[in-house]
């Protein structure tokens, strides 16, 4: 089994995991890859050091250590080449880790394929614009705003050429199952098992009583207008990685995309349980 760990070395302890991490796959008799640019600081014998395309080619599980952001960005990597993610939690919440800093010893489930594989559904996210199409996916969520300011956008959206509905608001959500904890979340949007597959649009602080949000099925494509007498900033941000600043006749596409992104999960945990732990506890 080839393991490729990606280690982010801004959480705390990040360090601290990625040797024990190394040591344990080590020993249990993993081929155990890393990043060139890691060797200086994780001269560990036995490791692989290759540039991350290599690695990334030849490895079958990505072992990335540190946050949400951090497990998240990997897994749309590996999704691109159909690999495995299970992510060990160096962050605060971790919602999508499997492995906390009390439970490297479900490394060895891991090598005696005592395991489970979660099929996470993505968005397609296009920018069709006069210079042609831009593609980009979202594991958690895409959102149309203003960007840093604090502004109304007026847009539309419509489903499958047929006008949803006009919003005057700081923006919209559209995020998967994954992404209903996230963004969508704190915008008001419901909690959804990331077993279930549509496509949740969520207004964030619309101008309205009556604006909620609504969830589509995952075979409807959504397409986003803005109105021409709206304002002449509006941002595309796509997991919070990527930002557009749209022109005001370009278009923005969602729908299902064709990959999704496949998850390491152990029997001793479900959805409910990280869910009441993680984010229903904290505000106990």
């Amino acid at each position: 089994m080839h393991i490729l760990i990606i280690p982010n070395l801004e959480k705390e302890h990040t360090s601290e995991y990625t040797f024990r991490a190394c040591h344990e796959l080590l020993r249990m008799g993993a081929e155990v890859l890393m990043e060139e640019k890691f060797r200086a600081i994780f001269p560990i014998e036995g490791v692989l050091y290759r540039d991350f395309d290599s690695a990334l080619i030849a490895s079958d599980i990505l072992l990335p250590i540190g946050g949400d952001g951090t497990i998240l960005h990997s897994a749309k990597r590996g999704m691109l080449h159909d690999k495995l993610t299970l992510g060990i939690n160096a962050g605060r919440l971790g919602f999508l880790a499997q492995i906390e800093q009390n439970e490297f010893d479900k490394l060895r489930l891991l090598m005696k394929g005592e395991y489970q594989v979660e099929h996470r559904m993505v968005l397609e996210i296009s920018v069709q614009s006069k210079e042609g199409t831009r593609v980009f996916y979202a594991l958690n969520d895409a959102t149309v705003t203003n960007g840093s300011q604090a502004k109304m956008i007026d847009i539309d959206v419509k489903c499958e050429e047929k006008l949803v509905s006009g919003y005057r608001a700081n923006g919209l959500v559209f995020a998967t199952p994954t992404g209903s904890t996230a963004y969508s979340l704190s915008a008001g949007g419901p909690v959804v098992d990331p077993k279930l597959s549509c496509i949740l649009m969520t207004p964030i602080c619309p101008h309205t009583l009556f604006s909620r949000c609504i969830a589509f099925a995952d075979d409807k494509v959504l397409s986003v207008h803005q109105n021409p007498s709206g304002p002449d900033r509006v941002l595309l941000s796509v997991d919070g990685e990527t930002d557009i600043l749209l022109e005001p006749e370009d278009v923005v596409v969602v729908k299902k995309a064709e990959r999704c992104a496949k998850f390491i999960s152990f029997s001793d945990k479900n959805f409910y349980e990280i869910l009441n732990q993680k984010i229903m506890g904290r505000t106990r």
